[in-house]
């Protein structure tokens, strides 16, 4: 039985198209849920931006309109990976099905190019 890996902490977020955010992700079990440090127009900060199973890679995004308008969350899938990385803690690539793909890192790495796993 594979081991589930240990997401909890900050990371930070790119998301094509926009700047990199702070996230925390919290982790209990199976389950992980990024929350913004940093937010932007869409989804502030303290917002969930996130949440995914760990080890099935099911999850949802959560999107909304300028100012946080109509917000809602949208079916996406997650990958983890330690591959080619210098912490155990890994990386993560989340796939919403509007197929843009964010890519999480630990705070303190620098990702290795290109960001997606």
């Amino acid at each position: 039985m594979r081991s589930i890996l240990d997401l909890n902490g900050e990371w930070v977020g790119h998301y094509p198209g926009h700047f990199d955010e702070f996230v925390k992700i919290i982790q209990r079990g199976e389950q992980a849920e990024a929350v913004k440090i940093t937010g932007d127009e869409h989804v502030p900060a303290g917002a969930v931006t996130w949440r995914a199973n760990v080890r099935t890679g099911l999850g949802e995004d959560q999107i909304a309109e300028m100012e946080f308008r109509n917000p809602r969350f949208i079916p996406a899938g997650s990958k983890c990976s330690t591959r080619n990385t210098s912490s155990s803690r890994g990386k993560i690539a989340v796939k919403s099905n509007s197929a843009v793909t964010n890519k999480i890192f630990p705070v303190g790495q620098t990702p290795d190019e290109p960001r997606i796993i």
